[in-house]
């Protein structure tokens, strides 16, 4: 998790040079190739790579994966991109939004007491 946590934004800066937008959908084809050679450098397992880089690659978008390290890393970046998704919804439509959105008990009651209480 901690890797993922670290490197799961890693390819907003490609994104934004080679397609001119840090959107999702551009960080999950940018960010893989970078983590990967990030962890390679520094000799992690072929396995836990591999993982990690599902979940840079998926991180926008929940395709394909659903590993605990995986909706750890999602509710985690829910919490801070809610505000920024929503910014005119109240109480009520957060509710909803929280129990659609996030993967883990944990990451909805975070994000109730945070947006809702």
């Amino acid at each position: 998790v901690k890797a993922a946590a670290v490197l799961h934004d890693i390819g907003i800066q490609k994104a934004e040079e080679l397609h001119g937008s840090s959107a999702g959908k551009y960080q999950e084809i940018e960010g893989p190739p970078i983590a990967r050679q990030i962890m390679t450098q520094l000799h992690l397992d072929e396995t836990i790579i591999d993982h990690v880089c599902k979940i840079v690659g998926s991180h926008h978008s929940a395709k394909d994966i659903d590993t605990d390290e995986f909706k750890a890393i999602w509710d985690a970046d829910w919490l801070v991109n809610i505000p920024d998704e929503y910014p005119d919804a109240d109480k009520d439509q957060l509710g909803k939004l929280i129990e659609k959105i996030f993967k883990t008990q944990t990451g909805r009651k975070m994000a109730t007491k945070l947006f809702i209480e």
